[in-house]
């Protein structure tokens, strides 16, 4: 019969999209010039796509943190990496069958739903983010909204 692989080898990452985030935000750099921007813009709509039209996947847990960065001589290339199952290691809080990150989730997650429009939802909270130097969602003495808000 056929052979089975009982193991899995992938490229090693280390850097995220938040650490590029937080890491312009303490250079005093919030925002990123408007040709950065649209690189950023069109290759996280084109991951995005690729996710859905391709391989048939909605990430449900996108944000910041599960969006890795490659670095390559050219502009920047992200690789989602949807750790949304793995509570205890990421800010994702269990919202009945979903593993999501509140200060990133679609309006329809509430409601336990995950529609295919629900991943682009959250690109614009982190697109908002990129062109502002700061996420949409915070509280008003200027704290993030977290999991805990929520329940």
């Amino acid at each position: 019969g056929p052979s089975v692989c009982g193991w899995v080898a992938m490229e090693y990452l280390p850097e995220t999209f938040e650490d590029l985030l937080s890491r312009r935000l303490r250079d005093g750099k919030p925002r990123q010039d408007r040709k950065q921007t649209e690189r950023t813009v069109r290759e996280l709509a084109d991951l995005l796509d690729f996710w859905q039209t391709r391989i048939d996947r909605n990430p449900l847990d996108l944000k910041p943190a599960n969006i890795l960065v490659r670095r390559s001589a050219g502009p920047h290339e992200f690789v989602v990496a949807d750790f949304g199952g793995i509570a205890r290691f990421t800010a994702s809080q269990s919202y009945r069958d979903f593993q999501i990150t509140a200060l990133y989730m679609a309006p329809e997650q509430i409601v336990h739903q995950n529609l295919k429009a629900t991943p682009w939802w959250t690109l614009g909270l982190i697109l908002y983010q990129v062109f502002t130097g700061r996420p949409l969602y915070v509280l008003g003495d200027d704290a993030l909204i977290t999991d805990e808000a929520w329940t």
